[in-house]
């Protein structure tokens, strides 16, 4: 009887750990980030669709607000080295083009809105930054890695994917912008005058 005793336990033990290692392994495979492929496979669909507040909070924006426009939305945070170092590009880039249909959105992923309010502040950002905390949308954006940024075309359409800091004054970044400017929107997709 002993043994029979000692036997079960064990083997009772031994299920449970084997469900535990299962249940962690589950929830590692659930939990894991995406990978760039991931990312990659947003090209040529249309961008999943997002309302975040502003910072400073003036309101919320969603991306249907830009139906019409060319919109480059920038995955960021404030302790990111390459997020930091591209803010003055991407300001240069937002004044380059606003005028002629580009919106270029910065979304911070840091949880604290005081310290992303600082931060814009100290560097004089003059494009839209919305507020991800829980980074909820950039879960839908697979995204991986920051900066990560997306360049829509006028109907929402994720025309390219950029991964890492990038020379937004660069030449190749200037002309997938324009390609996108100068093509025709359909007229139910033109901005309201």
């Amino acid at each position: 009887m002993k043994a029979a005793s000692f036997f079960y336990p064990a083997r009772a033990t031994g299920l449970t750990a084997a469900l535990l290692l299962l249940a962690v392994c589950i929830a590692t495979v659930n939990a894991a980030p995406p990978a760039p492929w991931e990312v990659e496979g947003l090209r040529d669909r249309p961008a999943p669709g997002f309302s975040l507040p502003t910072l400073p909070e003036t309101g919320t924006k969603s991306l249907a607000d830009y139906r019409g426009s060319v919109v480059l939305i920038n995955f960021w945070a404030t302790w990111c080295g390459p997020c930091r170092r591209e803010m003055p590009a991407l300001n240069r880039l937002a004044d380059r083009y606003r005028k002629q249909g580009l919106s270029v959105l910065g979304i911070a992923l840091d949880d604290d809105p005081a310290v992303v309010r600082a931060f814009i502040r100290r560097l004089g950002v003059r494009f839209t930054i919305l507020h991800d905390p829980g980074q909820q949308v950039a879960s839908r954006y697979k995204v991986f890695a920051y900066p990560t940024s997306f360049l829509l075309d006028r109907q929402g359409i994720v025309r390219a994917v950029y991964l890492g800091e990038q020379a937004w004054d660069g030449q190749a970044v200037g002309a997938a912008i324009e390609k996108l400017l100068n093509a025709e929107s359909t007229p139910a997709q033109r901005p309201e005058k």
